[in-house]
């Protein structure tokens, strides 16, 4: 078998993907606007670079982190530690270092977590910040390395997992993510569970999420806009060729958009961000 590849050195992490690679992630979350709060567990599959290793280590920064188990029907917990702050690099967040059985190979583990106020990426806008002003806002912004405090993860872009998400909201609410929609339902606590699959991996600093009372307008069989309902149609309006532009792209380099969809989210006004 050949040797796999071995990750450049990366300053801004704390994870070891040269001993073992986290290649899939399982994700299920509970959205709670009362307390600003994300419950979630976190299933990582795991490629061994390193034959024989015993641990891995992921990025986290303001998570708190409930337990470590197998990803098996025993759910037997796992040792772990969540490494002291470094104050001096305290940009970096905590090394969580899961350990990993000997004489047995793990394929999965899972981490229950919960996020905190301080979670950087995640940003909750009450009503009055939102185009409505009737119902609150939750949007996600991992660029550059704050995917740490959303999820634990290796959070360097040289690394790539893909992902699937089950994402719980209430009833009036909407989720979005950077991955394919495969599916809503109706949970029996009265909320709505949203499934999503991004089945190309992806670095974890393009892990996105908003949650709010959005609306979807298609513009294509493959692209659409999400926004508050009054904007909607100003929002396809304005994106209207986006269709144009990927079968331009698509001529350009003679392959097809592997992506799958190409939607566009058009946040609230109160969106602090902004490029060129």
């Amino acid at each position: 078998m050949p040797t796999p590849p071995q990750a450049p050195k990366d300053s801004s992490s704390l994870s070891d993907p040269n001993v073992v690679k986290v290649t899939h992630i399982d994700w299920k979350v509970d959205v709670n606007f009362d307390t600003s709060i994300l419950k979630a567990s976190a299933t990582y599959t795991l490629e061994y670079v390193t034959p024989g290793a015993r641990l891995v280590c992921l990025d986290t920064s303001h998570l708190k982190i409930l337990k470590v188990t197998k990803a098996s029907n025993s759910g037997e917990d796992l040792p772990y530690t969540l490494h002291p702050l470094n104050k001096t690099k305290a940009h970096l967040g905590q090394q969580l270092a899961i350990a990993l059985p000997p004489n047995q190979q793990v394929d999965k583990v899972t981490v229950v977590y919960e996020t905190t106020q301080q979670s950087s990426a995640v940003q909750w806008l009450p009503p009055a910040q939102t185009t409505g002003g009737e119902y609150p806002y939750l949007f996600t912004q991992c660029q550059a390395i704050h995917a740490r405090t959303l999820i634990p993860c290796q959070d360097r872009p040289g690394c790539k997992a893909t992902y699937t998400a089950w994402v719980t909201v209430p009833e009036w609410a909407t989720c979005v993510m950077s991955a394919v929609m495969k599916g809503v339902s109706n949970t029996a606590n009265g909320k709505k569970e949203f499934h999503w699959d991004q089945h190309v991996p992806i670095s974890s600093y393009l892990i996105a999420m908003a949650v709010g009372n959005l609306a979807k307008k298609d513009i294509s069989h493959r692209c659409a806009v999400w926004c508050e309902p009054s904007v909607v149609e100003a929002a396809a309006f304005e994106f209207e060729q986006t269709e144009d532009f990927l079968k331009i792209a698509e001529e350009i380099s003679g392959k097809e958009y592997v992506w799958g969809r190409y939607d566009l989210l058009c946040l609230p006004g109160s969106f602090p961000f902004g490029g060129k």
